[in-house]
């Protein structure tokens, strides 16, 4: 057949079929849509997009477990038709499928089939593959002459994980367009381009799927080929766009699954990335495939989805759809695209590629797939790209100086640019330039064309010795040496004696204390941190995780000589910023930092941070040495803790201990006073000798800081501490001394009270009026308020009360009112200033003296808003007349401030009017603000009920709710720092707030509804 020939027949059989070759939708977004219900897409804080459904309620839930029938079933299409839906995990072949059953009851004879069936036989069936283009067809791109596929390539490899970074982005969320083709296509692009440009990491491109699907689409040379939400046909001609035009940035066209999109001219005028070339790889040639992956980046593939590869959740798919039947075999029938970003390989299911999808991150395994090699057509139409068409060349090779010297390792380092041909790494080491030894790099084998770091670790070394080294490259192109350099090391350490003591109070690490990482691509994961956290001072040893599993790092004790001792005890503070389960934290000891002996103590992590705390551990292992070594370990997939903070190790011979502490919050706070104390619940194994307070304005304070020792021994004991200074925040531990060391309690703190007049909030019992004393508001330099308690940061310069009282009674109340100017008050002036009341004074309003007090009774609703007046409501009173009063109980005297009063403290006289609402507005007044800003303690006074929280406490995301609605959301810490913002909710009447990367402790959340803010305090934990 010529190839004219062939071309027409292809022609006519593409044509016969209407179907997209590559135009697949999320079925999670088609779902949700299909019911009528709003999709939208949320980033979470790794930046992968997830899909979300919000439901008739409001509430909004993750549109995959939505489509598995997980959550919200009461709003799901069984529900609809009469039918429950459950959750159905189905385990094929070593691989693992969710998916929703619908079940029903009729006339005893239960009905059961999946969801998709359901809608199937109501005619409701979701079109999940779009019609697309398909009338003309382009020449197969031709084969790369300068492509050879690589006979030996390695057992696994990971653009997510290369050289301990990660060349391709967060997961995207296509939802319900079929655009599949453009996410493919991009996937492609971005991983060739950081790969070619040496991006990685949070550095990582990012190029919009949008311009492909409506600025490329609509361009006549490609149009018939793809566009819009129909998908792409076989031709693969959106990556000849990318060639012969380019591709933009996502920020010019944010993706959004409209269709059809004009493309804006912000996409159109910005600057192109433009590809050298692309070129297909032959049909289900693996070793070809995985040698384009190494060698210029992520692949674009085609793949025929089936209901299990929908529903796939998880193990290496395998399916029946193994060969490549089309002619030519690069056209055979696929309906969806995706890339390509390693491979690994399994003892049982053999080698299998790893998958990245565009359906989100809760799809699958986090949104990729490990799928048998030749799976779902997945080796029938593989494709990748060319950004820097560079001919392969003999490598280039750079020595560095190496690293992590001591007496007996050492780790070689180099830098190796492979020139696009496949190249092989060493060093060669020895005591002289002969050198005599070899040990393969990390990694040994390379591709591209940038210069990447190899390392390799030598051990067994001996101490005060000299070594020469170099780096070697070796590709089919040429051999390459790197420079001679030499190193040298260190004599054998000392041993340290018991006790050993070590509190870290430097930025560097103490003399032959060493640290140890082990894992593909780990790197230094221990630092010293400036920081408190663990309890003791700063500063104190720091582990940050990093994408890397399984590994293993190690912080190392200096050798100590343990001859002649059985046992000892190792205590140290630690605390632990979590993030998920997957590692192990451990204590283990060695002889020689390469053999290690777990201990009794390991902790497995979880979602849940591991609060301050002290660990004593008796140890048995590897003693009875001159040298043992101890090492604090977090061993698995590190990327699933945050941070891990310890201090304040010691090492004792025997069972001893220090003490066992705890700190009483404090109580009978005065503005220069406080009383705190603690319990002594242990002493260790040796007596107590010192026990007491510490205290100071800095957080974790010691007995270095101000003291108040309160005897010895074990037991209860309280302490008072003087000479505070007002309004001012303290932070308090418990201590306790024996023989061993020092003892510190968790720490509470407290705020002093300021100088002058005091607030009393939901003080004194009122049997019927409102269980209030004395609120009040004026001007002042200093505020009685701190910052955190208003929810705002900055000094406060002015407070002012502009409030509305509303009393409800059924006998008369007693209002007090006074002015605060020399002008006398008139009863027009009354009549003005306040409003929808009968106030009556002695039977009349007129000739009320100016600046003193009268009384009134009230016999209607009482509305205040007016200024320059002073008022008192006394509420359970009965009686008539002025009173005895000649002036209220917390009165503030300055005649030039606004103030109001009430006081609501069941004092004589007695009835049984209540105060029914208050809620006060605060005018505050910022120093270095130019105009005041008005808050609502709602919170402060009342039980809020226009908004509310849940759960609370939370670990993680806390969802708002608000009676009426919510245009912004901030979130306050206790100390008054803005941790989150959202100023333009869309009218809502709930929002998540995900508080996980926030430390654990009190917040406030102030919630605006369009006309006032309402506050309330939450607790992560």
């Amino acid at each position: 057949m010529t190839k004219k020939i062939k071309l027409v027949v292809l022609f006519i059989v593409i044509c016969m079929t209407t179907f997209a070759q590559k135009g697949f939708k999320s079925p999670a977004a088609t779902y949700c849509e299909t019911l009528g219900y709003k999709y939208s897409i949320q980033t979470d804080k790794q930046g992968n997009e997830v899909g979300m459904c919000t439901l008739p309620s409001g509430q909004t839930v993750n549109a995959w477990d939505f489509y598995k029938g997980k959550v919200a079933q009461e709003y799901s299409y069984a529900a609809k038709k009469g039918y429950k839906i459950e959750t159905v995990t189905e385990k094929i072949n070593g691989f693992v499928t969710e998916y929703a059953v619908c079940t029903r009851e009729v006339k005893g004879v239960k009905e059961r089939m999946s969801l998709q069936d359901l809608m199937e036989k109501n005619g409701d069936r979701m079109q999940l593959e779009t019609r697309g283009p398909g009338k003309d067809i382009y020449e197969i791109a031709k084969d790369n002459p300068s492509f050879v596929a690589s006979k030996v390539n390695p057992t696994s490899f990971d653009w997510r994980s290369y050289n301990g970074h990660s060349y391709i982005g967060a997961v995207r969320d296509q939802g319900s367009c079929g655009s599949c083709y453009a996410f493919g296509a991009s996937a492609c692009a971005e991983g060739t381009y950081n790969f070619a440009t040496g991006l990685y990491d949070s550095n990582t491109s990012d190029f919009a799927e949008s311009y492909i699907v409506w600025c490329l689409g609509t361009m006549s040379a490609y149009s018939s080929h793809f566009g819009g939400c129909g998908g792409a046909d076989y031709t693969y001609s959106e990556l000849q766009a990318l060639v012969d035009i380019g591709t933009v940035a996502e920020s010019y066209f944010p993706y959004s699954a409209t269709d059809p999109q004009t493309c804006p001219a912000a996409a159109t005028n910005a600057p192109k990335t433009k590809f050298n070339a692309w070129y297909r790889v032959p049909c289900s040639d693996i070793e070809a495939i995985k040698t384009a992956i190494m060698t210029y980046g992520v692949v674009d593939v085609a793949v025929y989805v089936s209901t299990a590869w929908q529903n796939y959740s998880g193990g290496i798919y395998t399916d029946a759809s193994t060969s490549c039947p089309g002619s030519p075999c690069d056209y055979t029938t696929t309906n969806h695209a995706v890339a390509l970003v390693g491979w690994g390989h399994d003892a049982t299911a053999g080698d299998y590629w790893i998958l990245r999808n565009s359906w989100g991150p809760t799809w699958g395994e986090s949104g990729y797939m490990r799928t048998a090699v030749t799976a779902a057509r997945v080796a029938c139409s593989v494709c990748y790209m060319v950004y820097q068409n560079t001919p392969p060349a003999a490598p280039t090779a750079t020595t560095v100086a190496a690293s992590g010297v001591t007496n007996n390792v050492a780790t070689l380092n180099g830098t190796v640019n492979a020139n696009n041909a496949s190249t092989t790494v060493t060093f060669e080491y020895g005591l002289t330039t002969s050198y005599g030894s070899t040990i393969n790099g990390t990694p040994n084998t390379l591709t591209g064309a940038s210069a990447t770091s190899v390392t390799a670790s030598l051990t067994g070394l001996t101490a005060s010795t000299t070594y020469n080294y170099r780096v070697k490259a070796v590709n089919a192109y040429g051999t390459t040496y790197g420079l001679n350099m030499t190193f040298t090391t260190s004599a054998n350490p000392i041993s340290l004696t018991l006790p050993v003591t070590e509190n870290f109070a430097a930025s560097t690490l103490p003399s032959q204390w060493t640290t140890q990482n082990v894992g593909t691509g780990i790197t230094e994961r221990w630092s010293m941190s400036n920081t408190a956290t663990a309890g003791g001072a700063a500063y104190e040893l720091m582990c940050t995780y990093q994408q890397i599993n399984p590994g293993t790092t190690r912080i190392i004790t200096a050798p100590v000589n343990t001859v002649g001792v059985s046992q000892v005890t190792f205590s140290f503070k630690h605390m632990l910023n979590a993030y998920a389960t997957g590692v192990t934290l451990r204590l283990q000891t060695s002889n020689d930092k390469s053999t290690w002996t777990n201990t009794s103590w390991s902790v497995a992590t979880t979602a849940t941070d591991i609060a301050a705390t002290t660990v004593s551990v008796p140890v048995t292992t590897n003693l009875n040495s001159n040298n043992t070594y101890f090492a604090l370990v977090a061993d698995g997939d590190l990327y699933q803790i945050d941070y891990w903070y310890i201090d304040n190790i010691s090492i004792t011979s025997g069972g001893s201990t220090i003490p066992t502490v705890t700190t009483t919050a404090a109580t009978s706070i005065t503005s220069s006073s406080a009383v705190s104390g603690g319990n002594v619940t242990a002493d260790g194994g040796a007596t107590v000798t010192e026990r007491g307070i510490c205290y100071a304005t800095t957080a974790n304070p010691t007995t270095a800081n101000s003291k108040v020792v309160t005897g010895s021994g074990t037991g209860t004991y309280t302490s008072t501490m003087t000479g505070l200074a007002a309004s001012t925040l303290y932070y308090v531990r418990a201590y306790a001394i024996n023989a061993n060391g020092t003892a510190y309690g968790s720490q509470v703190s407290f705020t002093t009270l300021g100088t002058g007049t005091t607030v009393i909030i939901g003080t004194g019992t009122a049997t019927q009026g409102y269980p209030l004393s004395c609120y009040y508001g004026y001007e002042r330099s200093a505020s009685l308020y701190t910052s955190a308690e208003i929810g705002r940061t900055g000094t406060i310069n002015k407070v002012e009360w502009y409030p509305t009282i509303t009393l409800s009674y059924n006998v008369p109340v007693k209002i007090y009112i006074k002015t605060t100017t020399a002008t006398t008050i008139t009863a027009s002036t009354w009549a003005t200033a306040i409003s929808g009341a009968t106030l009556v004074y002695n039977g009349t309003m007129a000739g009320t003296t100016a600046n003193a007090w009268k009384a009134f009774s009230l016999s209607t609703t009482f509305n205040y808003t007016a200024n320059n007046v002073l008022v008192l409501v006394e509420t359970n009173y009965t009686g008539t007349g002025a009173g005895t009063s000649t002036g209220p109980a917390c009165r503030y005297t300055s005649a030039t401030s606004k103030h109001m009063y009430i006081r609501a403290d069941n004092s004589a006289p007695t009835g049984t009017a209540t105060v029914s609402s208050y809620r006060p507005n605060i005018r505050l007044t910022f120093s270095g603000v130019a105009s005041p800003r008005t808050e609502d303690l709602d919170q402060n006074i009342e039980n809020n009920e226009m908004i509310s929280a849940y759960p609370n406490p939370t670990t993680g995301i806390i969802t708002v709710r608000s009676e009426g609605s919510i245009r912004s959301i901030d979130v306050y810490s206790i100390t008054g720092a803005k941790i989150y913002s959202r100023p333009n909710v869309t009218d809502e009447t709930s929002k998540e707030i995900d508080l996980s990367n926030f430390s654990n402790g009190v917040y406030i959340i102030i919630v605006n509804d369009g006309v006032k803010n309402h506050s309330l305090k939450v607790t992560k934990q």
